[in-house]
């Protein structure tokens, strides 16, 4: 049976972390597991379909719609303040701080990033939300955008592309980036050079990119 959290496995570090934990839960269940690596450009639906899967951490969206449901061994819970110590995430449709944008409708006929099709928060979510607001919209039937810039792979991706000017507009997990930028913010007081700088060294990005996500949020004082 394998072990595996590509979707979560960000950085060389954060992968470590997981081969850990996953590697504790099998000596715990007395259970032989092997890590396997399937990273990009490895389907990733491939994975879901292995039907020798024995831990791995995988998307609510291939759970949801797999004919032998995986036995969920536990959720995890967001340290932020925002998810109410629930086992719950949503998707956020963001943009540039700097950019005119101060409403989704306002973001309509620009580009818009998601990243794959596998992804409830990133990619099925946002696209039923604008399925539904084109179809009550009055007048011929047409795209909301002029442009879809995919896949953009992970959150980060989507974040990254926003913030590089490649996209207008993108659905992320509310669970990207936003724990390890609060537990910072809780060890440091604010989201301070230095707090960035120990993030971005763990998830492999630079302290600038950390700047730019933790902007996007009141929660987070930078």
């Amino acid at each position: 049976m394998i072990a595996n959290a590509r979707m979560y496995a960000v950085s060389a570090p954060a992968a470590s972390l997981w081969r850990d934990l996953l590697a504790a839960i099998a000596r715990s269940a007395a259970v032989p597991l092997e890590w396997v690596e399937h990273a990009a450009p490895a389907a990733i639906d491939d994975l879901w379909r292995r039907p020798d899967k024995g831990a791995v951490f995988m998307c609510g969206l291939p759970y949801s719609r797999s004919v032998s449901r995986p036995q969920l061994l536990a959720a995890p819970v967001p340290s932020p303040a925002d998810f109410a110590d629930q086992p719950q995430y949503w998707s956020e449709l963001v943009v540039r701080e700097d950019s005119a944008f101060r409403s989704i409708e306002d973001t309509y006929g620009r580009r818009l990033a998601l990243t794959v099709p596998d992804s409830q928060s990133g990619c099925a979510a946002a696209l039923v939300y604008f399925m539904t607001a084109a179809a009550e919209r009055s007048g011929p039937a047409q795209p909301l955008y002029r442009e879809i810039i995919a896949p953009t792979g992970t959150p980060l991706g989507a974040l990254r592309a926003v913030i590089e000017g490649a996209a207008d507009v993108a659905p992320i997990d509310a669970y990207a980036a936003l724990p390890a930028l609060a537990a910072a913010q809780r060890v440091h007081g604010w989201c301070s050079p230095q707090a960035l700088e120990q993030v971005a060294a763990v998830m492999a990005v630079t302290p600038a990119y950390l700047e730019s996500v933790a902007s996007f949020y009141d929660m987070l004082e930078t």
